[in-house]
């Protein structure tokens, strides 16, 4: 009880200042953690009826619950001036669901509100977003699983680029958790564009540790993501998953003309992708096969990038990527 009077004298007697940073102090699994919390006002915190809860209240009224006796401070402090850029450090990520309801699924998002503690080295980050699982094999027989994070408002975290989607993957056949990093440093060194960059973050799911995942972005068409035209450009995945074979209803997936493999557009999406549009990009697609079938070597070199796609086996060679020959996930 000393320890819930004192956080209400700390709360009522502090001044609330533009914008700061709150941490609250939690004991748990025998060490202590930080929640980070984004608040202009210390109004936007309050205590539950029975006094158990301390709940930090967001913008849009949803309150976020920590658990009282386990509290032991709440502190403020200001918006760092500059960031570090220490970008390998291991950062913790705190998502907490609405009502804790489970992440069951790849389709359904679960709202949430995530708190980021960037440790320092970047700026922290906290407000409310979505949550779902990602991954076909990786979510159905794993038991470590990935997900992918939607933002309410785009922005930065940890130094990446502003975006509203984000990606956090498992690595749970990796137990260096090094390989994907590896490959997108290596795709940057070779002056791969669009590479991937790699945040690692402790995740806690509702208070529960979940294990070191690395964040990174979404695959997608955007100007901080893979920066295709919005008006001709395409972005093209291949992948059994998301083609005719495994997903025989959608509309935007095609077999490719000469080598048969599995084609789905990525972007552009929706009502932009008209079924001449698709039957276009088929056709560009089947131009290309048919000069590698012919070993047309003027022609390929007149249609494909033939150093970055040099690069680009070199990189599923040094780490033996087996789904390359799926395929899937290949864009």
């Amino acid at each position: 009880m000393r320890r819930i009077v004192w956080l209400i004298l700390a709360l009522t007697t502090l001044t609330a200042q533009a914008q700061e940073r709150i941490h609250v102090r939690m004991r748990d699994y025998n060490t202590y953690w930080d929640f980070p919390y984004v608040t202009t006002d210390i109004d936007h915190f309050d205590f539950s009826a029975d006094r158990s809860l301390l709940r930090a209240l967001r913008p849009d009224g949803v309150a976020v619950p920590f658990h009282a006796a386990k509290v032991d401070s709440v502190t403020f402090e200001d918006e760092p001036l500059e960031e570090t850029k220490n970008h390998y450090r291991v950062f913790q990520l705190y998502v907490t669901t609405n009502d804790g309801k489970d992440i069951v699924s790849r389709e359904a998002y679960v709202p949430c509100h995530i708190s980021l503690n960037a440790c320092g080295s970047f700026s922290n980050y906290s407000a409310p977003a979505s949550i779902r699982g990602r991954g076909n094999s990786s979510w159905s027989w794993y038991d470590k699983k990935p997900y992918r994070i939607k933002l309410d408002a785009k922005h930065k975290l940890l130094g990446l680029g502003k975006a509203k989607s984000w990606v956090l993957l498992a690595n749970y056949r990796d137990i260096t958790d090094l390989m994907n990093t590896f490959v997108f440093e290596a795709a940057a060194w070779m002056g791969m564009p669009f590479t991937n960059h790699t945040r690692y973050v402790e995740l806690f799911v509702n208070g529960d540790y979940r294990g070191v995942y690395q964040l990174t972005e979404q695959v997608q068409q955007g100007k901080n993501r893979v920066n295709v035209s919005d008006a001709q450009g395409m972005l093209l995945s291949l992948d059994r998953d998301d083609g005719p074979e495994l997903s025989p209803a959608a509309t935007d997936n095609f077999w490719s003309s000469v080598y048969t493999m599995p084609v789905c557009v990525k972007y552009p999406k929706d009502e932009a992708l008209t079924a001449n549009r698709l039957d276009s990009v088929k056709r560009q697609l089947a131009i290309l096969e048919q000069a590698i079938q012919s070993k047309d070597s003027a022609r390929i070199y007149s249609l494909l990038d033939v150093p970055s796609m040099i690069h680009y086996l070199q990189l599923q060679e040094l780490v033996e990527n087996v789904e390359l020959v799926a395929p899937r996930s290949v864009f």
